[in-house]
């Protein structure tokens, strides 16, 4: 992953000309043009780094030889995940080992962030019982802990600290050189065959993957036999599954295999899921993180520690295409908590879930633009690649690819909150509170915090505001007001989240974030994925067919699956994982066409392809371009008609799709009170929408 954070005495383009860090002075950074001339310029270090004439330098950043893999982080992925799980496993292991050896390199260059660091995840845990400071820490004597711990030699631990540093420099992949050889360029045989181990119960859960050169006879005895056998509760011995096999060879009139074949196939399988169908409390027991108490860690400096949480917001959102009453969202939460400063934000109808703490970080760390987006007075330049994220423990954080995420992808630290313990979390609890109380609570259509509070108001009735609307509010709220008002917890010279966490800045140093050009690899390594068959017809998933033609290689009729990745809020391209070339491609929509889908939600195709039936009467038929056109104009033609009533005409005037010279009021028995900011905010918006420039558009 390419991820950048300026240093003194680094060069960089901006526009093709060459500069020089001269000094960094959050939130400000003073260059020098490479020109000859004594020149400085103090430049905003946000804008500098997003500018699009922006270029970072970086040496070595080609092989001398043109031949090296994994030059894209896409691709690293996409044979990663093609890779066994003892084949992934080994990596990450060699990856956890030389994790401190790297972290150590920063502590001698004096980062801060990385004594931080150190000191919270290593020093503890390697010399907690020696009279020995931070600085006498050697390389040398690291290494032999570290060995000594995993039960490995030094020289190995060095070699692959070298591998890592050597494509660190090349490519900035430092993970792909712990890949050995033969993984990378296997032989590969045409008699190579993979053996799928599905759940018992789900059929279409694949636990695991197995290549073998067995004939696909036995592969299939195999593979019957330890998923109804093995794999339960009644634990069958390693011998009771041998004599099974060999009774059903026999009766396929096959050469029976022999003990140490079955034995090799068996002992293959992933041991925690092996565990964990055959005996789920004992294995809750070995691989179940235990939550400790982080009493004694706090935050040292911007972005050291995220806290991430869900809450339902206290107000009731209409559909933006049915005009229908939703009900109340769910917010995602990301607060530094050294600053206050909101880091992520997800907004949506989804209850908690994996796929929401992955937007959430998705946006927490990416820039966020949203000048560009919204037109705020203020950028949201709060963004980047925390050091720990601190979750509760509800069972949508308690996720193996969200640890994953976290641990590898962001090399990030995971925390968790004492169970039956409310102080902890307070942070983004009174976040929470701060949001509804100084926003939702004014708006139309709150629910307020209590019955008592709402008293005869009628939240169903006075709902005018959409799920859009909803998220550039809570965004405009944080950005130009949340982050530069008073807080009361912070220090007197700096009493707003802003400068807070410009001077965390100082203390800590710019974090890492993701580059531009890896912003698409990033979002596909966090979407969810489904194995899924390639046919004449490409892939048809959600009543939506996907090909393209020059994946025709891909065609099975073996049943061979592919995995293929998602997004919800996107459905006119999926990514499929090319076997062969261990890259994931973008495979767009063909029936109905990519053009006609772009931007369009899950949720929005099913409400247009319901209409698209009743109109044509289509059964199980995927609509075409005409029917979704049609399908479309019925839903406008629904429009027209709600405006016949008051209710349908707030609404109809709410998407835009009636001119209005008349103000829209938000509410007429909750008023913003006194606060001309947010009022000056929520009228905005309101004119937007009497002016029509909000409208349904594809959705």
């Amino acid at each position: 992953m390419k991820r950048s954070a300026l240093k003194l005495n680094e060069e960089f383009e901006l526009y093709g000309q060459k500069h020089i860090v001269l000094d960094i002075q959050y939130p400000n950074v003073i260059v020098q043009p490479l020109t000859g001339e004594l020149i400085a310029q103090e430049l905003n270090y946000y804008g500098l780094v997003t500018d699009k004439g922006f270029v970072q330098t970086h040496k070595n950043t080609e092989s001398s030889s043109g031949s090296k893999k994994f030059q894209s982080r896409m691709k690293f992925q996409g044979f990663i995940d093609s890779l066994t799980n003892e084949q992934s496993e080994k990596i990450r292991r060699k990856n956890e080992m030389i994790k401190p050896l790297l972290l150590l390199e920063k502590v001698k260059r004096n980062d801060p962030r990385a004594v931080t660091q150190f000191q919270e995840r290593y020093f503890n845990k390697y010399f907690k019982d020696e009279d020995m400071s931070l600085d006498g820490v050697t390389q040398k004597e690291l290494v032999s802990r570290i060995a000594a711990e995993f039960q490995v030699s030094t020289r190995t631990l060095e070699r692959d600290l070298s591998k890592f540093k050597k494509e660190e420099q090349i490519n900035q992949l430092g993970m792909s050189g712990l890949v050995s050889e033969k993984v990378r360029y296997p032989h590969l045989r045409k008699d190579m065959k993979v053996l799928q181990i599905c759940h018992p119960k789900k059929k279409e859960m694949v636990l695991c993957t197995i290549q073998s050169y067995l004939d696909e006879r036995y592969l299939a005895i195999l593979k019957q036999v330890i998923e109804q056998d093995y794999l339960t509760k009644k634990k069958a011995r390693i011998r009771e599954i041998t004599d099974t096999v060999e009774m059903r060879c026999v009766r396929a009139k096959l050469p029976v295999l022999s003990y140490d074949t079955v034995y090799s196939i068996i002992q293959r399988l992933d041991k925690e899921i092996v565990l964990r169908m055959r005996d789920g409390t004992a294995a809750a027991q070995l691989y179940d993180p235990i939550v400790g108490n982080f009493s004694n860690t706090e935050a040292k400096s911007s972005l050291h520690i995220i806290e991430i949480d869900h809450t339902e917001l206290d107000i009731i959102l209409l559909d933006e295409s049915t005009l229908e009453v939703l009900g109340r969202p769910w917010i995602t939460l990301g607060i530094d908590v050294y600053s206050r400063c909101v880091w992520c934000m997800h907004i949506s109808f989804d209850s908690p879930s994996g796929d929401k703490v992955r937007k959430a970080i998705e946006q927490g760390v990416l820039r966020k633009k949203v000048k560009q987006t919204y037109g705020t007075v203020h950028e949201w330049e709060v963004y980047g690649i925390p050091d720990i994220i601190y979750f509760d423990n509800g069972k949508e954080f308690d996720n193996n690819q969200i640890k994953q995420l976290i641990d590898e992808t962001l090399e990030s630290q995971v925390m968790y909150r004492p169970v039956a313990n409310p102080r902890w979390g307070g942070t983004i609890e009174r976040l929470f509170g701060t949001m509804n109380t100084k926003l939702i609570h004014r708006l139309a259509g709150t629910t307020k915090s209590n019955t008592k509070a709402r008293g005869e108001y009628d939240s169903t009735k006075e709902a005018i505001y959409t799920l859009s609307d909803i998220t550039e509010l809570m965004t405009r709220y944080i950005t130009d007001i949340y982050h530069h008002d008073i807080h009361a917890s912070l220090p007197y010279d700096y009493c707003t989240p802003y400068k807070q966490y410009q001077r965390g800045l100082d203390i800590g140093g710019q974090n890492d974030f993701i580059n531009e050009e890896d912003e698409e690899a990033f979002h596909i390594e966090l979407l969810p994925y489904k194995e899924v068959r390639f046919s004449r017809q490409g892939i048809r998933f959600g009543n939506v067919n996907y090909n393209d033609l020059e994946l025709k290689r891909l065609i099975r009729n073996d049943g061979t699956k592919y995995k293929m990745k998602y997004d919800i809020d996107d459905i006119s391209s999926v990514y499929i994982l090319d076997v062969l070339t261990k890259e994931y491609i973008k495979v767009l929509a063909v029936n109905p066409n990519y053009e006609s889908l772009i931007g369009m939600k899950k949720r929005t195709y099913k409400l247009l392809l319901s209409i698209a039936r009743k109109k044509r009467k289509l059964r199980g038929n995927i609509p075409s371009d005409s029917d979704l056109t049609a399908a479309k104009d019925e839903l406008m033609m629904k429009i027209e008609e709600m405006k016949k009533t008051n209710k349908g005409k707030i609404r109809a005037l709410k998407l835009g799709v009636e001119q209005e010279k008349k103000k829209l009021k938000p509410s007429k028995n909750f008023t913003l009170g006194e606060d001309d900011e947010l009022l000056s905010l929520v009228k905005e918006l309101d004119t937007r929408l009497v002016e029509g420039e909000l409208s349904i558009g594809n959705e």
